[in-house]
């Protein structure tokens, strides 16, 4: 009889200490937000669908020291989402993106109250594109309120038959611009400003005429800037040369 009014002791606290660890709220509060360069009000674009850029999230509440991080991914414009969060208070800050935060984000999630928000920052570089005729167009500028001094590593130009166009989502001859980026970078006054045009069929020469989407991409060297800008992506029709 002892044996049995132990056991039932045992198995009551358990099932206490159970109930207590596992006190965490129902997740059924959701968020959806987008981030935009501060100075022009455009959305932010990046590498589009990869664990590339982030926004990092982490609860904001007294009677938890030291919160778990956990990364929503940015998709396209910037923009991202998450539909399953406990109703609390939570931080967002830029993680792995390009581009210097000016905001400081702080939203109590309410299940009958779903939030929408921006953050705000500004990017290391922007990038404009325009496609004429059968010729690429793209000036890269940096705001004044980056003050790196470091050289641009990278350029790249892509184009797709899909609207998604990065490095990993096109095989047609991801193009690396070595005349304008020679080893070790280019210095900041031979790229920034200038409008560098391209005949198409100079870095893609498989292109064919019809449709198709076309985007550049730019890095500026220096310990914060490790991930590359991006342009928008543009439809254009190629008619041929």
């Amino acid at each position: 009889m002892k044996k049995i009014y132990f056991l039932i002791m045992v198995m009551s606290i358990l099932l206490v200490s159970c109930t207590e660890i596992d006190n965490y709220p129902v997740p059924n509060c959701a968020i959806k937000g987008q981030i935009i360069d501060s100075e022009t009000g455009e959305p932010f674009e990046s590498r589009i669908a990869d664990n590339i850029a982030l926004v990092r999230v982490r609860e904001d509440n007294p009677k938890y020291s030291n919160p778990t991080y956990f990364d929503l991914r940015i998709m396209e414009k910037g923009t991202f989402i998450e539909n399953a969060l406990p109703e609390t208070a939570y931080k967002f800050y830029l993680q792995k993106v390009p581009m210097v935060s000016t905001d400081t984000i702080r939203v109590q999630l309410s299940p009958t109250t779903p939030q929408n928000f921006v953050i705000k920052g500004i990017p290391y570089l922007r990038i404009a594109l325009d496609i004429a005729r059968d010729s690429m167009f793209f000036t890269i500028t940096k705001p004044t309120a980056i003050t790196y001094t470091g050289n641009i590593t990278e350029i790249f130009v892509m184009y797709s038959s899909y609207s998604r166009v990065n490095e990993g989502f096109t095989n047609l001859l991801d193009y690396t611009l070595a005349a304008f980026v020679p080893p070790g970078g280019a210095t900041q006054a031979n790229v920034l400003s200038n409008t560098f045009k391209l005949p198409l069929k100079t870095p893609f020469p498989t292109i064919t005429a019809g449709k198709h989407y076309f985007r550049v991409c730019a890095r500026l060297s220096g310990a914060l800037s490790e991930r590359r800008n991006y342009s928008s992506t543009i439809e254009a029709e190629y008619v041929g040369q």
